[in-house]
């Protein structure tokens, strides 16, 4: 399971996707499906959280932000929310982009 101190740890090289299955197992904790960080191979360069998710027989994939600024408890309750709006029949990136126009 990733975690804040398996992410620090984590280093830019030839791997880039690093999914939640990655790293210690936490008691307690289950992964959640699609969710996954993203390591560039650039320096200086952030982490960042994202999800792939399926809705209506295609993938879908959001950002759910940069760690450490969200940090893996943060990332998998927002990655639970996207799943949970699938199961609804709603299509996340849509609602993403519904809610950004509605400010």
């Amino acid at each position: 399971m990733l975690t804040d101190n398996y992410m620090s740890m984590l280093k830019r090289d030839r791997k880039k996707h690093y999914d939640t299955t990655s790293g210690p197992e936490i008691e307690g904790e289950h992964p959640v499906p699609g969710l996954f960080a993203l390591v560039p191979t650039v320096k200086n360069h952030h982490k960042w959280w994202r999800i792939k998710y399926m809705f209506q027989g295609k993938e879908g994939q959001l950002s759910l932000g940069v760690w450490p600024t969200i940090n893996c408890a943060e990332a998998r309750r927002r990655a639970m929310k996207i799943r949970t709006l699938v199961a609804m029949g709603i299509d996340p990136s849509a609602e993403r982009k519904r809610l950004k126009h509605k400010q």
